[in-house]
C-alpha cells in the first residue's frame, strides 16, 4: 500500500484515470486503494493554486461528492479533505464546488459523521464562506450556519478542533455583512437547542465549560465578526452576556493568542 501511494502521488491523472473508471464501470475498488486514491490527491492538491486547477479541470466534480456518503469512513475523510483543499485556494475553485451542490453535500457530511471524520468539511464550509459574500449566503440558505452551532452544543462531545473550526467558520460567514452577521447570531433558534449562534459562542467562554483555548480564541474572533458591523450587532453580543467572560479572557487567558482576540 504504501508503494501504491508514492505511484499515486507522483502521477495525478492515475488518480483521475481510476476514479473515472469506478464512475463509468460502476466497478468496486477496495477501500485501502480509494483511501490512498483520494489522500494523494488531496496532498497533490494543498501546495498551490495550480495543483488544484489540474486536479478540478479533470472534471472530479461533482463525481466525488458522492463519495463522502462512501461506507468507509477513511474513504470519507479523505474525500472532505481533498474538497477541502481545493476550496482554501481561492473564490474560484470554491465557487465550482458550490456551483456542483458542493455545499449541501457537505453540511449534510457534517450532520452525520462524528469528531474528527467530519473536522475538513466543517474547515471547507469555513473556507468557502470566507471567500465571498454570495457563498457564504449559499451557506446560510442550506442551514449551513445552524449545523456549525449545533456542534458548539455540549452534548456533541467534539473535540477542541473541531468546535474551533466551527467557531471560525461561523466568523467566516458572519463577517461579511450585517445581514450575514444577524443570521449568525440567531442560528439555531429554529433547531432543538434553544441558544442561539450568538449566545452558544459566549457559552464556550466560559469557565464551566471546560473548553481549550483555541476553542475560546476562535469563539472570541466569531463573536468579533457578530459585533463589528454596527452597534446593533454589538448590542446583540452584549445581549448574550458576552462581556463578563471576555473580560476573563482578556485578563487571564493562558495564551497570548486568546489575550489579543479577546481584546478586540
Amino acid at each position: 500500500s504504501v508503494c501504491l501511494s508514492v505511484c499515486l502521488s507522483v502521477s495525478p491523472m492515475a488518480c483521475v484515470f481510476f476514479l473515472h473508471l469506478r464512475r463509468i464501470t460502476g466497478l468496486t475498488f477496495p477501500p485501502f486503494f480509494q483511501r490512498h486514491v483520494f489522500s494523494a490527491l488531496s496532498q497533490i492538491t494543498k501546495h498551490n493554486q495550480d495543483l488544484a486547477e489540474l486536479v478540478v479541470e479533470a472534471e472530479l466534480f461533482p463525481y466525488v461528492l458522492s463519495c463522502l456518503k462512501d461506507e468507509d469512513d477513511y474513504v470519507k475523510k479523505n474525500v472532505a479533505t481533498l474538497i477541502r483543499e481545493v476550496c482554501r485556494h481561492n473564490g474560484e475553485l470554491s465557487k465550482l464546488v458550490v456551483n456542483n451542490g458542493g455545499v449541501g453535500a457537505l453540511i449534510d457530511f457534517i450532520g452525520v459523521t462524528h469528531d474528527s471524520t467530519r473536522l475538513p468539511a466543517v474547515m471547507a464550509i469555513g473556507f468557502i464562506a470566507g471567500h465571498s459574500e454570495v457563498a457564504a449566503s449559499t451557506i446560510i440558505k442550506a442551514k449551513g450556519a445552524i449545523q456549525l452551532t449545533l456542534l458548539l452544543g455540549p452534548s456533541e462531545g467534539e473535540g477542541d478542533m473541531v468546535k474551533s473550526s466551527a467557531c471560525w467558520g461561523l466568523g467566516q460567514i458572519g463577517r461579511h455583512s450585517p445581514q450575514h452577521a444577524q443570521d449568525v447570531a440567531e442560528a439555531g433558534a429554529s433547531t432543538i437547542i434553544k441558544a442561539k449562534g450568538a449566545i452558544q459562542l459566549t457559552l464556550l467562554l466560559g469557565p464551566s465549560e471546560g473548553e481549550g483555548d483555541m476553542v475560546k480564541s476562535s469563539a472570541c474572533w466569531g463573536l468579533g465578526q457578530i459585533g463589528r458591523h454596527s452597534p446593533q450587532h454589538a448590542q446583540d453580543v452584549a445581549e448574550a452576556d458576552a462581556f463578563p467572560n471576555l473580560l476573563s479572557c482578556c485578563l487571564e487567558g493562558s495564551t497570548e493568542d486568546l489575550q489579543i482576540k479577546a481584546k478586540k
